[in-house]
């Protein structure tokens, strides 16, 4: 849970607004009916990114000498990972449950 503090902790996270704006932007990028089941699936990826990269960098920081660099390197990708799952999420289930055609 170190990427979802850190993304998203207000007043305290430089990414918190990069975080805020990635799931706007996501939510907003319009969805097709037909192809729910493909966008479904690409959620999952970007969860299952974000969940690799929680776990890497959670070992690596505990148990591993690791550089920074490549621990701010998976805090990005996941976080941005994290954003588009939840902007994503959110707009499909407005789009299967109102048929919103947006």
């Amino acid at each position: 849970m170190e990427i979802l503090m850190e993304w998203f902790h207000y007043g305290e996270s430089d990414l918190f607004f990069i975080g805020i704006s990635i799931i706007v932007v996501s939510a907003l990028l319009p969805v097709n009916r037909n192809k729910l089941k493909s966008s479904w699936f690409r959620v999952l990826t970007y969860f299952a990114i974000y969940a690799v990269s929680e776990v890497v960098g959670s070992l690596f920081s505990r148990y591993i000498s690791i550089s920074w660099t490549v621990l701010y390197l998976l805090l990005f990708i996941g976080g941005t990972a994290l954003s588009i799952t939840v902007g994503r999420t959110f707009r499909l289930l407005l789009t299967h449950f109102l048929g919103t055609k947006r």
